[in-house]
């Protein structure tokens, strides 16, 4: 917006629960979407044991998929 006060945060709203991707155990960074011709929604996203810490992204990472 020109000459206007721009704030992204103002503007995405609420993020509602059923939108969010959580796993108990693990960290989940990273995450890309693709949404196929069958109507499914496919989630790629990096993962890792919460047990290693969360520096253990380095050495523990995994690809993970979830639709």
């Amino acid at each position: 917006m020109v000459g206007k006060h721009y704030r992204f945060l103002d503007r995405i709203g609420k993020v509602p629960r059923t939108a969010m991707l959580e796993q108990e155990d693990w960290y989940v960074w990273g995450a890309t979407m693709a949404k196929t011709p069958d109507g499914l929604c496919h989630l790629l996203f990096s993962r890792w044991p919460k047990v290693k810490g969360f520096n253990a992204w380095v050495t523990y990472s995994e690809i993970a998929h979830a639709v």
